[in-house]
Order: structure tokens, then sequence, then C-alpha cells
């Protein structure tokens, strides 16, 4: 999932070293959320171009740490890069910990076994927290899925990692169209989804749920009331019940 991604490189002169350096370090941000990584060199304050972030100069010593610089700009964006294409969840700290060396073993989830794994729980507490009910709708949420991961993606299971806004929507014209489910029906199944997905991120397997930015709702449905008849037939009503 694409995220907001910036780099830039800030002097900090409040570290100043003994010889009057100042440190540079490299400020990441990710969707709004920033950690900082030094880039071990530094350089005299007055040197330093806040812009254009580097040491102004032809040096040999200010050309070594520009050019260091460039370097780890370089290795940020290869790592971003290769976290988006091996699906690595990104967030800041993750980040710095890959551009520091730090690599957390990756684990492929899938939804279905989540899935699963929530319904047997469900079944379990029928009597104490579920009706039998509510487990048969979460074994019919999860029949449809598989079917709709057949035929939209010719697969059986998919890495919840690429679970994405396009996934829930297709899901929904699925159950509308093939499966010719009413509105009430089709967004009751997709709110059971819903939940297997608020599990995934309380347990920090998503950084991010397919859900935001969908809506859907239920549609009440229209009950006529006696004052919404027609004049002369409340009439006749009324008439009927005298007799």
């Amino acid at each position: 999932m694409t995220k907001s991604f910036a780099l830039l490189f800030q002097m900090k002169r409040t570290k100043a070293l003994p010889n009057g350096n100042a440190p540079i370090y490299l400020r990441i941000t990710i969707d709004s959320e920033r950690v900082e990584i030094a880039t071990k060199r530094n350089a005299p304050p007055d040197k330093w171009n806040t812009i254009a972030q580097k040491v102004m100069g032809n040096t040999d010593e200010a050309k070594s740490v520009n050019n260091h610089l460039k370097t780890v700009e370089q290795k940020a964006y290869e790592v971003y890069r290769e976290m988006i294409e091996r699906k690595i969840p990104i967030t800041a700290q993750t980040f710095k910990d890959r551009m520091n060396g730090i690599e957390e073993e990756v684990v492929c989830r899938m939804l279905i076994p989540i899935f699963e794994d929530h319904n047997r729980q469900v079944e379990a507490l029928i009597g104490k927290e579920y009706a039998p009910a509510t487990a048969i709708r979460y074994q019919t949420t999860i029949k449809h899925v598989k079917n709709f991961l057949k035929w939209k993606y010719k697969v059986s299971d998919i890495n919840i990692q690429d679970l994405d806004h396009e996934f829930v929507t297709s899901l929904e014209f699925y159950l509308r169209t093939v499966r010719h489910c009413n509105n009430n029906s089709a967004v009751k199944y997709i709110k059971n989804l819903k939940k297997i997905i608020h599990i995934c991120v309380a347990n920090n397997w998503l950084v991010r749920s397919p859900f935001i930015n969908y809506k859907t709702k239920i549609k009440a449905k229209y009950k006529q009331s006696f004052n919404d008849l027609d004049t002369k037939f409340k009439f006749v009503l009324r008439q009927f019940f005298l007799y």
C-alpha cells in the first residue's frame, strides 16, 4: 500500500562536538510519523546549507560528507522499495530498523486460517457470548469469501498484506451480482469480514485497514403506518372495526 514518504537531512547544532562541528541526521517521515537516523557525519554549522541539505564548499572534506549523504539517501530509497516489493508493513520505526540492519522475520499470514480460528472461537462461546445464528452467519461469510477468492483471483487463500480497498469493493460487487445478495445481506457479510480485519490490525499483523474510506450501510425496511394510508382506505378500516 502506498504511503507518504519523505527524507530530510538536518544538522543538530545543539549537539555540537568538541571541534565545533555538529552532527548530521536523516529525518524520515512516513504517514506523519517521524524518526531520525544518525548519518555518522558532521560539519561546521556555518558551512551547512539547510535548503540544499549539504555542506557548502569544494574542500575534500565537504565533498566526502556530501557523497556519504547521497549514499545514505540512495540506501533509504532502496530500503523503501524493497519493503513495498516484499509487502513488509512500513512504519517509520520498521523502516529505521531496516536502515540500521535490523530485520525482523517476515511472517506470511493468510486470511482464511485467521478467519477459521475466529469462527472456532465463536462456536466455542455459543450460549455464553454468541447465539447459534451468529456462528452460522460467520460460517456463511467465510464460505462466500472462499468462493470469491476463486472467482476473482483463482486462489484458495490470500495474504492479508494483499488486502486493500479494491478487494473489499470487489467482494461487495461479487455478493450483490454473482450471489444475488440484497443490500442488507451484503453489508452484513462485509461487516463480518471487517471484524476479522480489525483482529489483524489489533495484533499488528496489518498496519492499515483496507476498510478505511469504505462506507456502506444497512437500509431500513419500510413499514407503512396507519397515518400513511389513503384517507378513504382509513375510513373503510374504521367502519370495518366498528362493525
